[in-house]
């Protein structure tokens, strides 16, 4: 998947958080180990193989779900094994993580209280998808997800990605073998779940090269994204959620205007 004009690659961080009101009252984050996400009896079994996958599995309405509600009071983590259970196949697992370390260190803005009923409990409706029952669940945490390589991870939605907080979750390892420049792109977002922005400009200059050739081992996102910018005589800024790769006279006036920050550090 690519786009020469202003690609976009992952799923929009910040608007995710936004549906309808979840059923979920005092929502809790359970003290689970991340490893153990879904289900046992799943354990075994392999995930969803890839980010796409996991992205239309979250678009597409399915019956399963039209009689699917949460009870009042329902930690976070049995809801989303729940749904998990809902989602899974015998040949796949929809994996969903929590980083509860996150939680814990935005906890005041996060407004972890009772939450009322969503209209939808016990109450049939069709074409509902998972992406919309999810934000359902998430919305009185104030919080949203990623779609990652392989699982959906939910995170507060105050935490901006540029926050030390959210380094842990940034690191990636790759090698780019002779790889065209727009798909290391595109794999370090998937393997992150960040939104990465591509000026055309940027885009164009990609198009003309060859391809590249770059290891990264236990890198930071904005250090990767940096170095393979700036091949194509670019910068990276954030504004808040979404990362854009863009000319440097482009980012500068971004910066400039406050439109955006420089990620300049990394």
């Amino acid at each position: 998947m690519r786009h020469v004009v202003a690609t976009v690659i992952g799923l929009l961080l910040a608007s995710a958080a936004w549906g309808q009101e979840a059923s979920v009252a005092k929502p809790e984050l359970a003290k689970v180990d991340q490893a153990a996400a879904q289900p046992a009896d799943n354990a075994a079994l392999p995930r969803l193989a890839s980010h796409q996958d996991l992205r239309k599995l979250l678009a597409t309405p399915s019956e399963k779900l039209a009689r699917f509600s949460v009870d009042p009071g329902t930690p976070l983590r049995d809801a989303l094994d729940m749904l998990s259970v809902v989602l899974s196949t015998p040949e796949t697992v929809v994996e969903f993580r929590i980083a509860e370390d996150l939680f814990e260190a935005w906890q005041a803005a996060a407004n972890l209280g009772e939450a009322p009923a969503g209209e939808w409990v016990g109450r049939r409706v069709r074409n509902r998808t998972p992406d919309a029952i999810l934000r359902e669940i998430l919305k009185p945490l104030r919080a949203t997800y990623l779609v990652r390589k392989d699982h959906i991870l939910v995170v507060p939605r105050q935490c901006p990605i540029s926050s030390d907080d959210f380094a842990p979750y940034l690191t990636v390892h790759a090698q780019f073998e002779n790889v065209p420049w727009l798909d290391a792109v595109e794999h370090l977002a998937e393997e992150t779940g960040v939104t990465v922005v591509i000026h055309p400009t940027v885009a164009r200059l990609a198009n003309e090269k060859n391809t590249v050739r770059v290891y990264f081992n236990n890198t930071h996102l904005f250090t990767a994204l940096r170095l393979l910018a700036e091949m194509n005589n670019g910068s990276v800024v954030t504004t808040r959620d979404v990362l854009l790769i863009a000319p440097k006279d482009v980012a500068h006036q971004l910066i400039k205007s406050e439109e955006a920050c420089s990620l300049a550090n990394y």
